[in-house]
């Protein structure tokens, strides 16, 4: 009889281990961009990035303050859907829509912004450090032009 408890046990704490370990992150909070750390290859950096994030999954709504670099001073609103559903917002004045999806424990954020007549793909992927103190997004960005890749590394106040 313990031999089936013990086994039972083992097999139930191996289990929620595993559901532990799937767990979708929540980005929640306030996030500051650490320049040394980031890369947005040929395109200027931004002087600050602060995002605030609101995360109640299936709803990411995130408000993004910058101060100089490619768009200078500027404030962004966004809402995003984590499951699948497209979420339509306005970016500098340009139409994006947008789908969300988990890969594990990275958020991938798929969009298409018409810019000036022309659509440019982007590909947001959130990851969270084990700590939560960490958020990297990696970019890709695919115009007519060319694609690009850039990389935002972001520290919890």
């Amino acid at each position: 009889m313990r031999t089936k408890l013990a086994v039972a046990f083992v097999a139930f704490a191996a289990l929620s281990a595993g559901l532990i370990a799937q767990a979708k992150p929540n980005f929640s909070g306030v996030w500051v961009m650490v320049p040394e750390k980031s890369d947005f290859g040929p395109v200027p950096a931004p002087a600050s990035m602060t995002r605030t994030v609101t995360h109640q999954d299936p709803v990411l709504k995130v408000v993004s303050v910058q101060s100089g670099g490619a768009m200078g001073d500027v404030k962004i609103e966004t809402t995003f859907s984590t499951d699948g559903k497209p979420q339509k917002n306005t970016v500098i004045d340009s139409p994006m829509t947008t789908t969300g999806k988990w890969e594990d424990k990275t958020l991938v954020l798929t969009s298409t912004m018409s810019m000036q007549g022309v659509d440019v793909g982007i590909e947001d992927r959130w990851a969270l450090s084990d700590d939560g103190k960490t958020l990297t997004v990696t970019r890709k960005i695919a115009a007519p032009d060319g694609e690009m890749t850039a990389k935002i590394v972001m520290v919890k106040k």
